[in-house]
């Protein structure tokens, strides 16, 4: 049987999800959930001693890195796949204008 967690995980889309939804494509807008979620957990990370205190069951830090390091390589395939038909070689990337309007510049 599986543990119950200790945090009940969400069900539907995020707020962030919700709130850009209406501006942008699938795609960019779970992107940009994606990494402010990221961006949320590290901001809230302090080390993997205490991030592992907050499982329900024991984890030791070691594996809990091993979960994490492996996690962040299958984002970066994800991401590598996700993003290779939008690739250019010829010629440097640009950044939009909506883009900069999300990040708040």
């Amino acid at each position: 049987m599986k543990p119950a967690l200790a945090v009940a995980p969400p069900t539907g889309p995020c707020a962030l999800s919700t709130a850009i939804t209406d501006r942008e494509s699938d795609l960019i807008c779970a992107l940009i959930a994606a990494t402010r979620h990221l961006e949320q957990a590290r901001d809230r990370a302090v080390t993997p001693d205490t991030e592992a205190a907050r499982y329900p069951q024991p984890i030791t830090a070691a594996a809990l890195r091993s979960r994490v390091l492996g996690n962040a390589d299958r984002l970066r395939r994800a991401l590598d796949d996700l993003t290779a038909p939008y690739e250019q070689t010829d010629r440097p990337l640009e950044l939009t204008a909506n883009y900069s309007a999300l990040q708040g510049d």
